[in-house]
Formats: C-alpha cells, structure tokens, sequence
C-alpha cells in the first residue's frame, strides 16, 4: 500500500535501479491526495490515467505554485519557501510539511556528488536569514553549515566583500575544504573587485535572484569566476522553490542528479510530448523529494539532456509563448 510513511522510506532508501517503480507508486499516491494536481488531471481528462513509463505521467506547470497552496495531504507546514523577485511579480510559494525532511533530502543530493558535509567548510556569500527567511537556499545552507560544524557561520558576505576576501586570503586555520555558495552576480561583482588564489575550494553558483535585471551568458560567468578564483573548482547548482532536490553541474554546466531526481525534455509547442536525447526543449522534472506536495512538475526553463542523461539549462522558455497547459488551467 502506499502510505506516506512507506514512501517516504522508499524515497530515502531509493537506488537508481527502482525510480520509475517508485515514481510511479507516487503518482498513484499523489493523484488522489493532491487537490490542485487532481483537478489538473481532471482539466486535462486523464483522472482515470494508470501510467506505466514516466513519460506517460502529466506534469504540473510549476507557474501554478504562484497561484495555488499545493498539497498531497491535510497538514499544517513548518515553514513556506518564497521564491525571489520584486513586489511587481507573484511569487512560488512552496508549503513545506518538515523542514527535517527537505534538509534530509538536500543533503542526500549534496552528499552524492561530493561526499559527506562534515568533511567541507561552508561558506556563503547569499543573503542572511534575517533577509530572506523563506528562502529555501539560505536554508539549505545553514543547514549545511550547521550539519558540518563550520567554523564559519555566516551567510551575509554578500553586504561585505571586503570580509569575505580577509577570510578567504587567510583561510588557513581552516582545516576542511571550502566550499563558496553564492549567488552569480554575488560571485561576480566579488572577482571584479578581487582575486582569491586559495587552492584547497570549491566555489558554486547558484543563479542569481530573480528581479535583479541583469543577464550574462552562462559560458561567460563561468570564465569570470574561474578567472576569480583561478586555483578553485567551479561548479553550478540547479535547484527552485517549488523543488526539495538539488542537482549539480561540477563542470559548471552539465547538471546530474542524485537518485530522486529525473529529468525529462518536452516539446515546447506540445508540452505532453517528450523529446529523445539531444533535442532542445522545456525542462520537466520528477522530483521524489516533493512527495508532500506535487513530484511532476513542469519548469519554465529550456535545456538539452545528453546521452549521459546530464542536463544543459539554457535559460527561461520565452514568456511570450503560451503554454498550452497552462492556458487550459487558467
């Protein structure tokens, strides 16, 4: 039976091996206890649906986090993630049941890729909590730090570049490798201004907040940051309000994920249709981490996935297409 208690056993246990099982078992589960997605279901005439592959399974267009309070279940939440952007703009709102649960699920994302948190120093360079309470990327990061004990607990740099770069240059009594967590633009308005030739670090962009009204090319804030930092890794982070999971890109542009985590490509003209390898198209994502709200959503991003199932994010589908989904939800 799948109860919440069994799948979330499952999804914390969960190999490569049984996803689609897994995934499946959750879109059984959530189409009967998530309301919004129901009544989506229903929009689309597929409440009745029994899919057997993944591709088979309707996605949520993640816009409707703007609009609607998405639950698979009656609970009370611990906290509501906000998405970033200016007073103008409606933002995601993520209700998350258990924060315990979305620190559980992040640092088995992180931990995939680069091995136990208590092995690095974290280090940020985002906005403090007092800032952004309801963001869920400070709160992935005090968690890390915490989890790691860092010596280092602040998150505020990003006020003060100028403590950044003391620590930094002088970041020897610090016996685990760092690891720099920040925003883009963060990141690059720092190595305009200075040079951190530190070698024992990592340094991940995350994207930048939304409203901030600039763009740069991928390929182009990669080279500054490496120019910054010419003795460190870079690497990129993709994650989003409406997500639990996070998945790394240690190139800084090809993105994996762990276990919980699949990537899908749809056509932009017809959402419902899935594109093989190779082939440019909106970004779909099953993410089982959401178990408590919606696992199948449907992003506004663009991006390739290679032969390696590694995704390539090429930036945001143009807002001046309508979705055909979206305009049938409306």
């Amino acid at each position: 039976m799948n109860t919440l208690i069994n799948l979330q056993d499952r999804i914390l246990n969960l190999n490569s091996g049984n996803f689609k099982e897994l995934a499946l078992d959750v879109f059984d589960f959530q189409s009967k206890n998530n309301v919004v997605y129901s009544q989506y279901l229903k929009l689309l005439h597929k409440q009745d649906i029994q899919p057997v592959q993944l591709a088979q399974i309707p996605f949520l267009p993640a816009e409707i986090f703007k609009h609607r309070i998405i639950k698979s279940g009656d609970w009370n939440e611990d906290i509501i993630f906000e998405s970033s952007g200016t007073t103008q703009l409606l933002k995601s709102k993520h209700y998350v049941r258990s924060l315990n649960w979305y620190y559980q699920i992040a640092k088995s994302c992180f931990e995939y890729h680069y091995g136990r948190i208590e092995n690095y120093e974290f280090i940020g360079l985002l906005p403090s909590s007092e800032e952004r309470p309801n963001s869920s990327l400070v709160s992935m990061f005090n968690s890390f730090s915490k989890g790691s004990k860092s010596v280092v607990h602040e998150s505020s740099f990003i006020n003060d570049h100028q403590a950044l770069y003391n620590l930094l240059s002088s970041s020897e009594y610090l016996n685990k490798k760092i690891i720099l967590i920040g925003l883009s633009f963060a990141l690059l308005d720092f190595v305009n201004n200075y040079l951190i030739e530190n070698t024992n670090m990592i340094v991940i962009e995350t994207g930048g907040m939304k409203g901030n009204g600039r763009k740069t090319d991928k390929e182009i804030l990669l080279g500054e940051l490496r120019k910054g930092f010419p003795n460190a890794e870079v690497h990129s982070e993709y994650g989003m309000t409406e997500l639990m999971s996070q998945a790394y890109a240690l190139d800084g542009k090809h993105y994996s994920s762990a276990p919980v985590v699949n990537f899908l490509i749809s056509d932009p003209s017809d959402p419902t249709v899935f594109l093989p390898y190779g082939k440019r198209g909106i970004i779909n994502v099953i993410d089982l981490g959401n178990i408590n709200t919606c696992s199948f959503l449907q992003t506004g991003d663009l991006g390739i996935i290679n032969e390696n199932q590694q995704l390539e994010v090429l930036g945001r589908y143009n807002p001046d297409e309508v979705r055909g989904c979206i305009q049938m939800y409306e």
